[in-house]
């Protein structure tokens, strides 16, 4: 028996202690928590899709499309790409798991620090990973030149970056990939481009490279809307890498809810503008009440969330004293290349920003 089938069997029967750890608080007391350790809109679901999925009640005894073929021709005009371009995930995650099956690549590059289920989903399926490493002294950017020259220099047929990136915010301009996406077309390597936060980020995306490269983009629904618990996710790439995915993707994997819902945030402009000013003050908010805490240094961010560098790599301690005060933020230790000096932050409302701010002056008061 292959070792990813006894690995499957160890997680029906014996559970997941390998689970990477995510963002999220599921205290008993959630309700009164200020939780900023999700990078979720707090301000809720659109109206619109609150309202769809009340009136879809009564046709939940009915299969969804197997395929979601309606919403992702939606999903294509919309983005303005031809058809069969698109595939529907179950959330984000499930796609980051189907591409990695479908394509098995022997060796992979992963821009570091990063979200740690890219590494997870490509060792499940055999692929070695490698490590192209940012780092604090650079601000965690990548240098795309030198990222393009390791490419040319190996063999990797993947390269998967995040963009803007999680945990660290940092954003990569499109014209910026000019030398990494000629330095995989030498090697028909391909480019994985999640690009889950970029609504915030207000840069250009990577889509319009699908058509003349080997490109696929990772996009989630549910941060930006506010639907972490519908799960729907969409990736959009070149007809070649959605083809491959298709013959290994599993049968009505999204609900009917979420299939609905899709072109109703799509063409939800009103909702967007209401929150991307929201994050335009809120985040300037946090940032100068960040600069009045001592202990915390912020990095600059494109996203939703801040990196912090904890000093004297206090972010276990800060965390447990954050615990006690009913805050709630992300650590960074399990992120490759960061360690235990860094917290990560997610822009919420004014209430949770004050509550989080003050119980940190006092930590770091006490130190």
């Amino acid at each position: 028996m292959g070792d990813f089938y006894k690995r499957l069997i160890t997680i029906v029967y014996f559970g997941d202690d390998e689970l990477n750890k995510h963002g999220g608080y599921f205290g008993k007391d959630r309700d009164s928590a200020a939780d900023l350790s999700a990078n979720i809109n707090p301000l809720g679901p659109p109206k619109g899709v609150v309202e769809l999925i009340k009136s879809m009640a009564g046709g939940i005894s009915m299969y969804p499309e197997i395929d979601g073929i309606s919403a992702r021709t939606s999903l294509e005009k919309a983005l303005g790409t031809g058809d069969g371009s698109t595939i529907l995930g179950n959330g984000a995650v499930e796609l980051i798991y189907l591409f990695a099956r479908a394509i098995r690549p022997k060796n992979v590059l992963i821009v570091q620090p990063t979200f740690n289920e890219y590494k997870r989903a490509f060792e499940m399926y055999g692929s070695n990973v490698e490590s192209f490493l940012c780092t604090e002294e650079n601000c965690f950017r990548p240098n795309m030149y030198a990222l393009a020259k390791r490419v040319e220099s190996g063999s990797h047929e993947v390269v998967v970056i995040c963009n803007p990136n999680n945990p660290t915010g940092v954003f990569t301009e499109a014209k910026d990939f000019k030398p990494l996406l000629d330095g995989l077309a030498k090697n028909r390597g391909i480019l994985f481009a999640d690009e889950s936060f970029i609504d915030y980020s207000l840069g250009e995306s990577l889509i319009g490279n699908i058509e003349n490269h080997d490109v696929f983009i990772l996009r989630s629904m549910t941060k930006f809307y506010s639907l972490a618990g519908l799960r729907i996710g969409y990736g959009v790439g070149h007809r070649s890498i959605i083809e491959k995915m298709e013959k290994f993707k599993e049968p009505w994997t999204v609900n009917a809810f979420a299939l609905e819902a899709l072109p109703l945030m799509m063409a939800d402009g009103e909702y967007r503008k209401k929150t991307l000013d929201f994050y335009k003050y809120e985040k300037e908010y946090m940032l100068e009440s960040l600069s009045g805490v001592k202990g915390l240094d912020p990095v600059e961010s494109r996203s939703n969330f801040i990196l912090c560098r904890v000093e004297g790599n206090r972010a276990k301690g800060l965390d447990e004293h954050l615990k006690k005060r009913g805050v709630y933020i992300r650590t960074c230790e399990d992120f490759y290349g960061i360690g235990d000096g860094y917290i990560r932050v997610a822009v919420k409302k004014r209430d949770y920003t004050d509550r989080f701010i003050s119980a940190a002056i006092e930590y770091f008061d006490q130190c």
